[in-house]
């Protein structure tokens, strides 16, 4: 149903209508549950950084998503919807480009070219080892535990205490990807060069699955439209690896001869050895199932073990044998060495409000409406075995997270969904991609709905981007201003003393270089004792300058 030139596009059709008022709805819904939280105290189902996170900053998320959704009403037919998409989609190099560069500034100027969380500094560790052409760390033994805390050694790192040698527990391809970049001395632009590939790869899944240029410049404008990929694709995170790797994975899939399940395999070996292999297994398992059981098994599955193989066992199997060899024998062991088999469970209500939560940050980090018309593109798409397996990589990734037994703390979006994210978007240009073989097909010729689903996009791309931006900015440079910074002119080389028990994950500053060579030497505070008897061990002669709430610097005496 066409709307005349003055119509509004939500009056004028059912649909754009019906798209409308789902998404205010949910919107609506999230928002009153975040209201709820920040009126009520904390209960301990989430960790207080998981709960800051949603309760501060989503809170907002959902007004705007919300705001956004009624200002695309007031969008009406003379605004040029698939033009625009045609544009986008014919220029994805054009976007691939601009992407990358404004991650990267993202990159210099919002995150500050740090990494912010443990989970971001543990490969950056390790990609500064093996840019010195060491497989292990080497750290004095008697203080290794001031230099990686022992909370940091639970999930982050093996660490022995025999040797002082540490490595990152996560499986090393993600730290091997920043290598390079740690030579040339530019580790934040690894994600936002990897940002501009995965639009490449979501621009060719759309190409492939739905021959449409509108449908892949929706599926583009969805994508760039959704804060996440900027906050992720400009971070630390190892996930926009895994969502490129995994896009990757699925295209080569999609026409499975030889030469490409070989590929295949070895992009799923770089993707299951990423951080861990949980983000692949549940992304690809729907697709590895349709690829050997639809005929030819034996050769398939040779094919593909050829490009899985080598690396997982080099760099899944080695680094894992690597790490237990550090922490056995050991006469402290290290906090990791309890089973991984152990933070998997069933599920609970503490799982249940850490999923839904997830859930809810998925849906305010997305642009507005994209995931109810994925669901609506995985409905009329249904027959075609590419969105099948596309929704089914999906839902395993959303479910599959329901049987482990942790949150993810910090991350921006449902940093556990982000491995499968590029699925939303497909199916959500799949809503409007004409349907092969349907003859009324009203949704690929409702112009209306198209219009006001494009104003989300374009609105979310501006507004939303530029809130969730100013959000990560003043968290980060919060995050960064918890250091004792004394009056007048630091030394070059001193030690900060970081004191925990009041402030907030201040030990997620205790980032030191692997064989210290950084001037800088970060630690927490054992008590003013036990700090006083460590400087006069480590560093004999130096001073304490200054004191404050946020702890202590010790420097050398004047000369």
């Amino acid at each position: 149903m066409n709307a005349s030139p003055a119509a509004l596009p939500v009056l004028a059709s059912r649909r754009a209508l019906l798209v409308f008022a789902a998404s205010i709805a949910v919107t609506l819904a999230i928002y009153l549950w975040i209201h709820e939280l920040r009126t009520s105290p904390p209960d301990g189902r989430l960790t207080p950084m998981f709960r800051f996170l949603f309760t501060r900053y989503d809170y907002y998320g959902a007004i705007c998503t919300g705001l956004l959704l009624v200002l695309a009403v007031f969008f009406n037919d003379r605004f040029p919807a698939a033009r625009i998409l045609r544009w986008i989609g014919e220029r994805p190099g054009a976007i691939a480009a601009a992407a990358t560069l404004a991650n990267a500034a993202g990159a210099w100027w919002v995150f500050q070219r740090y990494p912010l969380s443990m989970d971001e500094y543990a490969p950056y560790f390790q990609s500064q080892v093996f840019a010195a052409f060491h497989l292990t760390s080497r750290m004095p033994v008697e203080f290794v535990d001031w230099f990686i805390p022992r909370a940091d050694q639970v999930l982050f790192f093996y660490v022995s205490h025999d040797t002082g040698q540490a490595i990152s527990f996560y499986w090393p391809s993600f730290a091997l990807l920043l290598t390079p970049f740690q030579w040339l001395g530019i580790p934040w632009a690894l994600n936002p060069l990897l940002s501009g590939l995965t639009v490449l790869v979501v621009h060719r899944l759309a190409m492939r699955i739905f021959d449409d240029r509108e449908a892949a410049g929706l599926a583009l404008l969805f994508t760039l439209a959704s804060p996440v990929f900027f906050a992720n694709g400009a971070s630390y995170y190892s996930m926009t690896a895994h969502m490129l790797v995994n896009g990757l994975f699925a295209l080569l899939l999609l026409d499975p001869t030889p030469r490409r399940l070989l590929a295949a395999g070895l992009a799923g070996s770089i993707a299951l050895t990423l951080h861990n292999p949980l983000p692949h297994i549940f992304f690809a398992l729907p697709w590895l199932l349709w690829v050997v059981l639809r005929g030819d098994f034996l050769r398939r599955c040779l094919w593909l073990a050829a490009g899985y193989l080598p690396l997982c066992i080099l760099l899944g199997v080695g680094w894992y044998l690597l790490g237990q060899s550090l922490v056995s024998g050991t006469a402290d062991a290290s906090p990791n060495s309890v089973g991984v088999a152990s933070y998997f469970r069933l599920p609970n209500h503490v799982i249940l409000n850490m999923r839904l939560v997830g859930l809810a940050k998925l849906w305010l980090w997305a642009a507005p409406a994209m995931i109810v018309l994925a669901a609506i593109g995985a409905w009329r798409w249904r027959r075609l075995h590419a969105t099948h397996l596309l929704l089914a990589s999906g839902l395993l990734t959303a479910l599959g997270y329901f049987f482990l037994g942790v949150e993810q703390g910090h991350g921006w979006g449902y940093r556990y969904f982000h491995s499968a994210w590029v699925v939303l978007p497909l199916l959500a240009a799949a809503a409007f991609a004409r349907v092969p073989g349907q003859q009324d097909d009203a949704w690929s010729t409702d112009g209306a709905t198209r219009v006001f689903v494009v104003a989300c996009a374009l609105l979310s791309l501006c507004a939303a981007t530029a809130l969730r931006t100013r959000q990560i900015d003043e968290f980060v440079t919060a995050h960064l201003s918890q250091t004792p910074q004394r009056p007048g002119t630091p030394s070059a080389e001193r030690v900060e003393i970081y004191d925990a028990s009041e402030n907030f994950y201040i030990h997620d500053l205790v980032q030191n270089d692997p064989f210290l060579r950084d001037p800088v030497v970060r630690v927490i505070s054992h008590g003013p004792e036990a700090n006083e008897a460590f400087m006069r061990a480590f560093r004999p002669g130096y001073v304490r300058t200054f004191v404050d709430t946020y702890g202590e610097v010790w420097e050398p005496p004047p000369r």
